[in-house]
């Protein structure tokens, strides 16, 4: 551990199986503590550990309060680096139940955190379900200056893959809307949504403005845009789908209907989270 910790913490850094616990991570990587209790559980891990930590509780419900406890011990510890919690997107896809939209988004801006990170919380249904591997995610960021080279077109495709919708006017955070030059967004982690108004090629304005008065309330130095999800159908497994699953299910009576749905760009509800993503 590098961190610099409060005086207060040194005679529990300096218990014989805490030291213990401390070598055998520097010499193996593993450790195991017993007898941990009350805050001390979620402490000793983070103090001894290098960043970032994993930690896993047994159920989603527990995952938010763990996380907001770590925050607190981390930050009277003095250790740097945030604590995110890493929520499961909802229930299994076999259920046939929708992914929850915030979770989802929660779930994305938390991987894309992960490196710089002290500790990330799951539950053993976060951890199962897949996500897209860190530089694939990373292509669904979105990030603007202005002054910056960008087309309306390109801009509105790189948003659709981050799993944007367009509604107009935008009124909730994953929204987008376009009329001419002028693309409205609502990020998933801003209050308010932020207007780029473009000058043939070149983003020439951003502006935060009221959903409800349509008003700018100020100028933007830089919008950066998350992804709504952290796993989406890549454009080289849709490719490769059809021709999959015509020889999967040959002859089956709703497969002409649901390669054309494909082909037209409309995905069933669930599908990225029941193919491999590469």
């Amino acid at each position: 551990m590098s961190d610099p910790v409060p005086a207060w913490l040194a005679p529990l850094l300096e218990q014989a199986a805490v030291a213990e616990a401390r070598r055998r991570l520097a010499s193996s990587g593993r450790a195991s503590l017993a007898g941990l209790v009350g805050p001390a559980r979620g402490l000793v891990p983070l103090l001894l550990a290098e960043p970032p930590v994993l930690v896993v509780v047994p159920r989603e419900r527990d995952v938010e309060e763990m996380a907001q406890d770590l925050r607190t011990l981390a930050g009277l510890a003095g250790l740097e680096g945030p604590v995110l919690a890493l929520p499961a997107p909802g229930p299994p896809p076999f259920r046939g139940l929708p992914r929850h939209a915030d979770a989802s988004a929660r779930r994305a801006a938390a991987l894309l955190q992960a490196r710089s990170a002290r500790a990330l919380v799951a539950s053993p249904a976060s951890l199962l379900r897949p996500s897209l591997t860190p530089h694939l995610l990373e292509t669904r960021v979105v990030s603007l200056r202005v002054g910056d080279e960008m087309t309306p077109e390109i801009l509105l495709e790189a948003l659709d893959e981050g799993g944007y919708v367009r509604e107009d006017p935008v009124t909730a955070p994953g929204q987008v809307a376009r009329r001419g030059g002028i693309l409205d967004v609502f990020p998933s982690d801003r209050p308010e949504p932020v207007r780029i108004e473009f000058f043939g090629d070149t983003v020439e304005s951003l502006r935060r403005f009221d959903p409800d008065t349509q008003r700018a309330t100020g100028p933007v130095e830089a919008l950066v845009t998350l992804p709504l999800a952290d796993v989406f159908a890549t454009r080289s497994v849709l490719a490769a789908l059809p021709a999959r699953l015509a020889e999967r299910f040959a002859g089956h009576r709703e497969l002409p209907h649901f390669l054309e749905s494909l082909e037209r760009g409309l995905l069933p509800e669930g599908l990225a989270d029941l193919v491999e993503a590469r």
